[in-house]
């Protein structure tokens, strides 16, 4: 996940530096890495972030408690971000103290929700309480055994 996250940053971070890369002798000072990331143009990413959230909680086993408010924040934070993007489609006066941050803080905000959905599903969580397989077969045969009692046959 976060291998996929930093190639699909790289055409951001890339059309940035591209100026100081051609050669461009004041480049370098107009260069600020951090108006990159608030410029607004996060919220795109985030877009697909927020998606793919969206279609984990559809397609995992995870339980309602846990799949319940992670789509309903994906569903209110893609409201919100069509709101912005609908105000300003190319994101030129994006307000780089509100707007541009938080757009920011709502991408990296949606990669940790996606990592602790994914953790979530790798450990399993299910609506109730599981047996291990164990567990299951050694309750399986305390069951039989006091079955075998009760009618005779033990």
């Amino acid at each position: 996940m976060g291998f996929v996250t930093v190639i699909s940053l790289l055409p951001l971070v890339l059309a940035r530096i591209e100026p100081f890369a051609k050669g461009d002798p004041e480049a370098l000072a107009k260069l600020r890495i951090g108006d990159i990331f608030i410029s607004g143009q996060l919220a795109l990413y985030a877009l697909s972030s927020l998606a793919t959230i969206f279609l984990f909680c559809l397609n995992t086993d995870l339980p309602k408690v846990v799949r319940f408010p992670f789509g309903a924040a994906v569903v209110v934070t893609l409201i919100f971000i069509s709101f912005v993007l609908g105000a300003d489609p190319l994101l030129t006066h994006a307000s780089t103290t509100f707007i541009g941050p938080l757009t920011g803080w709502i991408f990296v905000g949606s990669q940790f929700a996606l990592l602790a959905l994914y953790a979530m599903s790798v450990a399993k969580i299910t609506d109730g309480p599981t047996i291990a397989s164990e567990d299951a077969k050694s309750l399986t045969r305390k069951l039989q055994d006091k079955l075998k009692k009760e009618h005779g046959n033990g």
